[in-house]
């Protein structure tokens, strides 16, 4: 039988278009630009280190205003954060960089530069309620793009990279971009309760961005990444639900990791108690250590009792630091998600024109 040439390229045609449809990520991811970009570590030590930030936003016809937070873990997971807010205006077709330690093209301590974040305080790590600096060291960073009132807006033009610099060594990653879906579908001033925690109601003066694939891209369930037993290998882990308000809330989960060496043999059962920014050495997990030239690890968030605070599912993103043991040929790498978490939020305080949360 003799096909027809038109109706088998026809065919051949909505194949492939129905394969990419179904390959599409339905999650926040490093491929794409988006209206949230999420830096999972963001270091500043002095004299030890620092984090050259990038952005872009490649609309040409545009400017936009983003919101931003640099956040900082507490004392311990059911501890709560640390966030500093801030604005900036990105102008159409406009990159822009910046060094966490100063807010400025130049490092703290290098004379010069311009100042991209317009604020005065040194901007990381952010201060613990306004007094005071907090003595950590890394944290991550969030932006997206807002409009009237401070409420989230679509604007799927944003992307960015960050590079953690050591001396003459550098680590670095692209950000994570969440595209938004329905981003005029703003939550703010709804009084929404949710079910976990208790205390996350939301209240006149704040706002959401949910990240539900509806709203905005999902999270994925589960964080895999390959690593070598014998080299030295930081993971970073930063969950999907993250209350950035002045009364904010804790969201802890229960980390389960699984490890495979490279015949396949897995070692499970290996778990940590964490909040929604969290970072390990593999080598302190016990199930790690495997006799193995290469191995992987997959881990997922789950409530458990055998924290001693209230644990809840999570949507998770992360980046892994590997180097030799004698910290040279530091390389920087995004983990793979696997499954998607609709229940992800971001939670924060509209400001009105004095700078402060609105009544």
């Amino acid at each position: 039988m003799k096909l027809n040439r038109k109706v088998l390229g026809a065919a051949v045609a909505v194949a492939l278009l129905s394969t990419s449809a179904l390959a599409v990520a339905p999650f926040g991811n490093t491929t794409q630009r988006g209206s949230l970009l999420i830096y999972p570590r963001i270091e500043v030590n002095p004299g030890v280190s620092d984090t050259l930030i990038r952005m872009i936003n490649d609309y040409g016809f545009a400017s936009v205003q983003l919101k931003c937070y640099y956040l900082a873990p507490g004392d311990n997971y059911s501890s709560k954060k640390y966030v500093k807010d801030f604005g900036k205006t990105l102008t159409s077709n406009q990159p822009v960089y910046w060094w966490a330690s100063s807010g400025k093209t130049v490092p703290t301590g290098t004379t010069g530069g311009t100042r991209v974040i317009p604020v005065g305080f040194s901007p990381f790590p952010p201060l613990a309620g306004g007094t005071g600096s907090v003595p950590k060291t890394a944290g991550e960073l969030k932006c997206w793009a807002v409009g009237a009132g401070g409420l989230p807006i679509h604007f799927n033009h944003l992307s960015g990279l960050a590079s953690i610099v050591k001396g003459s060594q550098a680590a670095e990653y692209t950000a994570f971009a969440f595209e938004a879906i329905d981003g005029d579908r703003s939550t703010a001033n709804t009084n929404k309760v949710l079910t976990q925690p208790a205390d996350t109601a939301l209240l006149p003066g704040d706002a959401e961005l949910l990240l539900d694939g509806k709203m905005y891209d999902s999270c994925p369930v589960q964080l895999l990444t390959s690593y070598f037993p014998a080299a030295k290998t930081q993971l970073t882990v930063v969950g999907c639900n993250q209350d950035l308000r002045q009364d904010r809330a804790t969201w802890p989960t229960k980390l389960n990791y699984t490890f495979w060496d490279a015949d396949e043999n897995p070692s499970g059962g290996w778990y940590e108690c964490a909040d929604s920014w969290h970072e390990r050495l593999l080598s302190d997990i016990e199930g790690s250590l495997l006799d193995s030239p290469i191995a992987y690890v997959r881990f997922y968030g789950a409530p458990s009792t055998v924290c001693t605070a209230p644990t809840y599912n999570a949507g998770l993103l992360g980046i892994t630091i590997e180097s030799e043991t004698d910290d040279s040929r530091m390389r920087g790498t995004n983990m793979t998600g696997r499954g998607e978490y609709t229940g992800g939020f971001i939670r924060y305080n509209v400001t009105n024109n004095s700078g402060s949360p609105a009544p």
